[in-house]
Parts: structure tokens; C-alpha cells; sequence
């Protein structure tokens, strides 16, 4: 394993860490402080609010990530991560359309992620896309009741 493999490998294992915090935090109804946390990685790792990408035409949005923010997989893979950890806060306090956004955002990202894999198929990537689009049904079911 070489060394960039090796780093990914650790970075992806502290960002799990995080999620998990953030998920507990979401559980016990800290849900202000959990998209602050949110909101602070994006800042760190990618030097914009992670409302900027929800606030995107959802046509424009790869363009904006990876021509002019330059984002790479695993950076893109994180901000679709960081997307769904939001939109479920949303839907917890009722926010649907902004819950729907996040999800449809992520699911953009985790789409793309998939066309330009080395590997033909990832299960994680095919799993995030289904948990998405479920979330997604979910929403619209709950917006149309």
C-alpha cells in the first residue's frame, strides 16, 4: 500500500469518527450544534459553507466542484457524506425541502463518483446512491401526505 492509499485509509477512519459523533449528536437533539460541526468541516476541508453546494442548480454542481473548486474523489466522496449527514437533520426537525436537497445533492455527487471509477462497481457507492434515493422517497412521501 503505498503511502497516499495509507493516509486516505486513515483520514477515511477519522472521518467515520466524526460521523458518528455527529449522528449521536443528532440523536440526542443537538441538532443546531451538529450542523455547526457540519458546517465547520466543510469550512476546513474545502474552504466553503456546505450550503454552497446546496444552494447550487443541480446541473452546475460538478462543474462548481471539480473545475473550479478542484475537489478529488475522496473530497467530493466526504462532501456528499457531509450532505446526507445534513439532510437527515433536516428531516428530523421537519425541514423537508431542505432535507430533499441535501439528498438529491449527495446523490448527484455519489452518481458522478460512480461514472469515473477505475473500478466498474463499488458497493459503498451503490449503497449511498440506494440510502439517497430511499431518503429521497421518503421526503416526498412525507411532503405529499
Amino acid at each position: 500500500m503505498d503511502e497516499l492509499q495509507h493516509m486516505t485509509k486513515k483520514l477515511l477512519g477519522e472521518f467515520k469518527k466524526v460521523q458518528k459523533s455527529i449522528n449521536k449528536m443528532t440523536e440526542a437533539g443537538y441538532y443546531t450544534e451538529a450542523l455547526q460541526i457540519i458546517n465547520n468541516i466543510s469550512q476546513d476541508s474545502f474552504e466553503f459553507d456546505v450550503s454552497v453546494p446546496r444552494k447550487m442548480p443541480i446541473e452546475d454542481l460538478m462543474i462548481l466542484l471539480e473545475d473550479h473548486r478542484q475537489l478529488n474523489g475522496f473530497q467530493l466522496n466526504v462532501l456528499a457524506e457531509l450532505l446526507m449527514m445534513e439532510g437527515d437533520i433536516y428531516f428530523a426537525i421537519e425541514k423537508l425541502d431542505k432535507s430533499k436537497n441535501c439528498f438529491e445533492k449527495a446523490l448527484r455527487i455519489f452518481y458522478h463518483l460512480d461514472e469515473r471509477m477505475e473500478e466498474p462497481f463499488s458497493i459503498d457507492l451503490m449503497d449511498r446512491m440506494n440510502q439517497s434515493m430511499e431518503k429521497i422517497q421518503r421526503i416526498k412521501n412525507k411532503i405529499n401526505q
